[in-house]
């Protein structure tokens, strides 16, 4: 299916976001803190382009991360496609979604749940894949000894969404 763009700028930066018909297909980082000046809000560039159902899913989108940037718990439940994803990462994706906000769990908890104890490795690889963060919230998942890890999107944005997820 045909995937389209728009960019979301918010309070703590921008989020390119990709869309097809079938839901969110991928969420990457744009500027951090853009214009930190600013008045909190959302505004969305490109959404002209989008059908009727590629909105729906944007506007749902963008309701539950103002939910989310507002401070509120939000298990996120716009539509989601990850065709191309494996099973394996499938599952890593699905732990992921089970660390509640404002707490991280190792790599080595998230391979456990996963049935591959020694797997640590492999659940970065895949974290590092993940096509749809924050709804999928790879930047919990941190290193056993304490340490941040890593994340595709950098470890300040990382460091930005845990600080984010903890203020009370």
């Amino acid at each position: 299916m045909k995937q389209k763009q728009c960019m979301i700028r918010c309070p703590i930066g921008e989020f390119i976001v990709s869309l097809s018909p079938s839901g969110v297909k991928e969420i990457s980082f744009g500027l951090m803190n853009p214009r930190p000046d600013r008045e909190p809000g959302f505004i969305v560039v490109g959404r002209e382009g989008l059908d009727s159902r590629e909105r729906a899913h944007l506007d749902r989108l963008t309701a539950e991360l103002a939910r989310y940037l507002n401070g509120e718990r939000v298990d996120f439940e716009v539509e989601m496609e990850l065709t191309g994803c494996t099973d394996f990462q499938r599952r890593v994706y699905e732990t992921a979604r089970s660390i509640p906000s404002g707490e991280t769990r190792s790599y080595a908890w998230v391979a456990e749940r996963c049935g591959i104890p020694r797997g640590s490795r492999a659940v970065g690889q895949a974290l590092k894949r993940n096509p749809i963060v924050i709804l999928i919230p790879c930047h919990r998942v941190i290193a056993s000894d304490g340490g941040i890890g890593g994340f595709n999107g950098g470890l300040k944005w990382k460091r930005q969404l845990l600080d984010w997820e903890r203020k009370p």
